[in-house]
């Protein structure tokens, strides 16, 4: 009864509609398409037909010219070419796409976005061809059979990466292994640190300005990357520099260096995300010792927990990007292989502002 009162209802609605002028109609439009904000709220785009629009004008084409077969010129589509190539992919990679569609965790080809013989000839072309990089704008079916082709070729030593650029990713795209450019502090290239350790109030500017000098290089080339660069991750976040800064310097120096500072830091870009890795200062004592690097064995206690209370308001109070607060204390991301896939999985999910990572078994 509801829907045969929604089928009425509607059908009012567009005879009422029949009946607006033509000239009022169009005005309506005309106000519409230049207040988008209305209709983007309704999820709908208006067009005029226009010349330079891209949509064509429907009034002008007939059944008949839809239906009409056409020579297009300047291509040559090689029907029966076509046809042999077909023949061939199927008999390198027929009985692959059987097996994938049989398998419980397989493709499923009768779903409704990327299915049949688009999918199974999408597999087929990345396994003929073997490519390093595939790039997909917007994810999801095809992003999975593209994986598995790429998968049998890594079984065959072809190893290969696809790229995805999707704003609103499912949860299977993540769930996979993440493919990704790391780049990582290098403290050994600061010929004033061993001097430092051995007499902070002597080389502590030098130190400190070495490091600010190092690091803005390595993340100024990061504003010059490509769209397409891998994920990037870095093992330091630029204004961490600054902690240690105020821990370190004198007033005067610490003026010097925050002028500069604040200079080179408007030139990098921010990340989209920042991860915090908090433990209580007995537990890095602990770490730095077990790390066993010579030059960190004079680090005392006292210095430390100075630190690492100045880590703690530092970002207890930072909100230029989202931040995740991972305490460690009692985790093992580098022998526990459950304890660093949980946090993978937490890391591929959306920050919001300042989070902190509940493990998984505790949520």
């Amino acid at each position: 009864m509801k829907r045969g009162i929604r089928d009425a209802l509607e059908a009012l609605f567009l005879w009422l509609c029949s009946l607006v002028p033509p000239k009022l109609a169009t005005h309506a439009l005309f106000l519409l398409r230049h207040r988008p904000d209305l209709t983007d709220k309704w999820g709908y785009h208006i067009r005029a037909i226009h010349y330079h629009e891209p949509l064509p004008d429907f009034r002008e084409l007939s059944v008949a010219q839809l239906g009409r077969r056409r020579e297009p010129v300047g291509i040559v589509f090689d029907l029966s070419g076509q046809l042999r190539r077909l023949e061939g992919l199927h008999s390198r990679f027929g009985a692959e796409l059987r097996e994938l569609s049989a398998e419980a965790d397989g493709f499923y080809f009768c779903n409704p976005y990327f299915s049949g013989l688009d999918a199974a000839l999408y597999y087929a072309i990345v396994r003929e061809l073997k490519p390093a990089r595939i790039y997909e704008i917007g994810g999801g079916y095809s992003t999975r059979i593209a994986a598995s082709a790429l998968a049998a070729n890594a079984r065959e030593g072809r190893n290969g990466v696809i790229t995805v650029i999707e704003p609103y990713p499912q949860a299977r795209l993540t769930a996979p292994g993440i493919e990704m450019k790391l780049i990582e502090e290098r403290v050994e290239d600061n010929p004033f640190l061993d001097r430092f350790y051995e007499d902070m109030s002597a080389y502590r500017f030098q130190t400190q300005l070495v490091f600010l000098m190092n690091r803005y290089k390595q993340q100024l080339a990061l504003t010059q990357k490509e769209l397409f660069d891998d994920l990037t991750v870095i093992d330091y976040l630029f204004a961490r520099d600054k902690i240690f800064a105020h821990v370190n310097l004198s007033d005067d120096e610490l003026g010097l260096y925050n002028r500069i500072a604040k200079e080179l830091e408007a030139q990098l870009i921010l990340p989209d995300l920042v991860i915090y890795l908090q433990a209580a200062s007995d537990v890095l004592f602990e770490r730095i010792r077990n790390r066993g690097r010579a030059l960190e064995r004079t680090i005392s206690k006292d210095y430390l927990e100075t630190l690492n209370d100045a880590f703690n308001h530092f970002f207890f109070n930072y909100s230029e990007t989202p931040l995740l607060v991972v305490n460690t204390d009692a985790m093992d991301f580098v022998n526990n292989e459950r304890h660093f896939q949980d946090l993978l999985k937490r890391i591929s999910e959306p920050v919001k502002g300042t989070e902190l990572y509940v493990p998984s078994w505790e949520a």
